[in-house]
């Protein structure tokens, strides 16, 4: 099961491909299953060939194979940027006191 849906913004932790992709923060278009297909932003079929569960991401400047700024990637390299972050802030807070 997945912590992301599709709409959600996450941030880039980790690309051994294109290490100047850690950082961006991209939408989540939709999660592709092994072997599936999605549509591209231009409209063309893709499938995913890598054997696992992936996100087809979109940022303006992401670089990536296709280099039209989306790409797909594993759930592992994501980290949601969504809900309530103010339990993390105040615990800090706490320890700072």
């Amino acid at each position: 099961m997945s912590k992301f849906k599709a709409g959600d913004l996450a941030l880039i932790i980790n690309d051994t491909l294109y290490p100047q992709n850690i950082g961006f923060c991209v939408q989540l278009s939709e999660l592709v299953e092994p072997d599936g297909e999605y549509m591209s932003p231009e409209n063309e079929r893709v499938k995913n060939v890598t054997g696992k569960s992936v996100w087809l991401v979109i940022a303006d400047g992401l670089v990536c194979s296709s280099g039209r700024g989306y790409c797909q990637k594993a759930e592992r390299n994501l980290m949601p940027l969504k809900g309530d972050f103010q339990p993390e802030q105040q615990k800090a807070k706490e320890e700072i006191a």
